[in-house]
């Protein structure tokens, strides 16, 4: 059969490149709107309220070092990494060395403006498992009859896994911080969501990313923290903010009680007065909530964690966007609260899956793809030299 050459099309070209304008307006519109609710813009209204906070910018060409990091790591095109990359990485090390990590605040939870790494890789892999571990074992004997069946042993294993990833999230060097950034796909994502939208906005945003390092309390647990909404600045809901996590001392309805009305009273007396001053961009929002017992008071001691756009575009919870708008929006007189009161559907199989994705199953689980970011580097060093 002969073989026939076509010319290229090149009004689907177009048509592809007007699809592609179009998605990144879109998502510099959704930029727009996010503004509010990143870091730089409420920590200054809230900081009373909140964990001190240090903040490191990132310009475009160290985002675009970051991508491409990322792109060359874990996408296979090297091609786009340069030495001019590997100097950006290294400032930025140098930077979090002699400027954050030689304070007397040394423990810190870092992320960008918008999102946090939690996908990212700890620079420590068998921390991960090690505090799984321990945390599991823990749990089997404050509550050895919550081991025998197949949900309630699936539940508990969640919530020792959740325990484990929320302690990988602290770091307390420069290289710790920078393993978690660089192998996070949501950074990627985030950072070169950005960099596209950069190059198309015509009325030019300030371009305004960092790096966020956010003091580190060891007294906060990840089974109490509350996702509080907040519409026409009143509170109308509050969600235990991990719902995958069926916990057992929030089966106390005396203690569930003792925290809606403890973040009922937080945010009226301390957090309603601050943002009601700028109601323009802070009337209906979500705003996440800590409580850490005090010992001296047995009364919650409450923290804000962070703050985020009251849209579907951010997690619910325990409450769904669609079949409770009528809670969420304040039609009901009282503030309702829920807490998992049930299993996670299917929790085995969710465990099962993480198990195997995060190697706790298996005495050694460091590959070669979760290899420090700075041996990466050293090997991209030498294969540029060449």
């Amino acid at each position: 059969m002969g073989q026939y050459l076509t010319a290229p099309n090149n009004s689907s070209k177009s048509k592809d490149d007007q699809i592609d304008k179009e998605l990144y307006r879109h998502k510099l519109e959704r930029q727009r709107q996010h503004i509010p609710f990143n870091v730089e813009s409420w920590y200054p209204i809230l900081k009373v309220q909140t964990f001190h906070t240090e903040f490191l910018s990132i310009s475009p060409s160290i985002a675009q070092a970051f991508v491409n990091y990322y792109q060359a790591r874990y996408n296979s095109k090297t091609i786009l990494f340069t030495h001019e990359h590997r100097h950006l990485i290294e400032s930025i090390e140098n930077q979090l060395k002699n400027k954050l990590f030689h304070r007397p605040i040394n423990e810190y939870f870092i992320r960008l403006s918008s999102r946090s790494p939690k996908d990212g890789d700890c620079l420590n892999q068998q921390l991960l498992k090690d505090v799984y571990d321990q945390e599991l074992h823990r749990l089997k004997e404050n509550y050895p009859h919550e081991y025998d069946a197949i949900e309630s042993q699936s539940n508990m294993q969640m919530i020792a896994f959740c325990s484990a990833q929320f302690q990988c999230l602290k770091v307390t060097n420069e290289r710790e911080a920078l393993n978690l950034i660089l192998s996070s796909e949501r950074v990627f994502i985030d950072l070169s969501d950005a960099l596209h939208c950069e190059k198309l906005d015509d009325e030019k945003i300030p371009w305004n990313n960092h790096l966020i390092l956010r003091q580190w309390h060891s007294q906060l647990n990840h089974s109490m923290e509350f996702r509080c909404f907040v519409y026409q600045s009143k509170l109308t809901a509050i969600s235990q903010y991990n719902h995958y996590c069926k916990f057992y001392h929030l089966q106390d309805q005396l203690i569930v009680q003792k925290i809606k009305s403890t973040i009922e009273k937080y945010f009226q007396d301390n957090i309603r007065m601050l943002l009601e001053r700028w109601n323009e961009s802070y009337s209906n929002y979500i705003i996440d909530v800590g409580l850490m017992e005090n010992g001296s008071t047995n009364e919650f001691d409450c923290v804000v964690i962070e703050l985020n756009p009251f849209d579907t575009g951010t997690g619910a919870s325990l409450f769904n966007w669609t079949n409770d708008e009528e809670i969420l929006t304040g039609k009901q007189n009282d503030v309702e609260i829920r807490v998992r009161g049930e299993y996670y559907p299917n929790i085995q199989d969710l465990i099962e899956f993480i198990h195997q994705e995060n190697g706790l199953k298996t005495k050694n689980n460091r590959t070669d793809d979760h290899q420090p970011y700075f041996l990466f580097l050293d090997k991209m060093k030498n294969e540029l030299s060449q």
